[in-house]
Formats: C-alpha cells, structure tokens, sequence
C-alpha cells in the first residue's frame, strides 16, 4: 500500500462509539486532503500539470502549516526528479515562502515556455527540426552563457533563478532539451509570434 493510501485509510477508520463523530468527520476531511496533496507530490516529474490544477482549490484552502509541510515534501521530490538541491537550505515560514515554492515547481514542470523562447532568441537558433540532444551537448557552453544573460537581464522568483544560477551544467542543459521537447510547439510558435513583432 502506497504512503498515501495509509494516510487516507488510517484518517477513515472506524472509531470508537465515545468519539465524537463531528471529529470522526473532520478526520476523514483532514485524511482526504492529505490524500490530495500527496496525489499532487506524486505527480512530479509526470502528470504534474493537470494532478496540481485539479488540487488548486484545496491547496489553496490548506491551514499553513500543512502547506508548509506540503513544500517541504515538494522539494524533497523536486531533489529525487531533478537531481537538484538547493545551496543553502530555503527556510518556510510564511504563505511568502510558500508561494515560492509553488512559483519554482511551476516552474519547473510547466510554467517555462517563455524561458525557453527567450532562450532560443538569445541562440539566435530555433529547435525546429533538431536533434536537441546533440545540439545541446555541442552547444553546452553556449547555452549556459545565455541562460546568463537572461537572469542579468530579468527577475526570476528566488528559487527558480538558484535552480538557475547553480544547478550543474549537464543538469541544466538536460532541463534545456527536455523541456524544449515536450513543449516544441509551443516554443516554435512563441518564437514566430516574437519574430513577427519584432521583439526577436
């Protein structure tokens, strides 16, 4: 039984008589909210998108200090995905910090289109009809210095622009290619649309 089918079973169980069920209730609540958290946790690295925007209203509507439990538990996994942990130990205290969380898991697993268009224009290239593998290896250095660029030239949110900033190159030049992959229209018709307006 996975972790969070425990959690859910064990918030549900049957009680004793002398329990009042008002509290029986609002276990089996405080159960199925775990549940939906973990789901989200779960998700990262895969169906991520959709498991967190069906979980937004709940997320949300969570007491702060399990949503703080909740990002703790993010970067945790966002370390067992993505090979990356942070420098320095990011502290979570407030829905602030919080929201930085959400901000780099964003990030990280759909929020980074525009980082990409603003990429490719820098390389003056496109990924249209590229093997991205093999260009981004021989390019690796290229890359690296225009990801430079953009965060001298742009204000990330904290923990994107460490993610950035000190995330080993073959870490980085992999998000690079794999993320352009993924979302390869999507970049492609941004960087047409940019061109077209002149803003390339």
């Amino acid at each position: 039984m996975k972790k969070k089918e425990r959690v859910l079973l064990g918030s549900t169980v049957d009680i004793p008589d002398e329990i009042d069920p008002e509290e029986n209730e609002h276990r089996a609540d405080e159960g199925y909210l775990r549940y939906s958290l973990m789901d989200v946790i779960d998700s990262i690295g895969d169906s991520f998108k959709i498991t967190y925007m069906s979980a937004k209203n709940i997320i949300a509507n969570t007491p702060i200090k399990l949503q703080i439990i909740f990002c703790m538990n993010i970067i945790d996994k966002i370390k067992e995905v993505y090979d990356f942990e942070l420098v320095k130990k990011f502290e979570i205290f407030t829905l602030d910090d919080v929201q930085e969380v959400y901000y780099f898991i964003e990030f990280l697993e759909y929020d980074y289109v525009e980082f990409l268009i603003d990429l490719w224009l820098l390389l003056k290239d496109s990924p249209k009809g590229k093997d991205l593998e093999d260009y981004c290896q021989k390019n690796a250095a290229t890359i690296m210095d225009k990801i430079g660029m953009l965060l001298d030239a742009r204000i990330f949110p904290v923990l994107v622009s460490e993610f950035l900033r000190t995330n080993i190159r073959d870490n980085l030049v992999k998000f690079v290619q794999e993320k352009t992959e993924k979302s390869k229209v999507d970049v492609l018709i941004g960087i047409m649309e940019r061109s077209n307006n002149g803003k390339g």
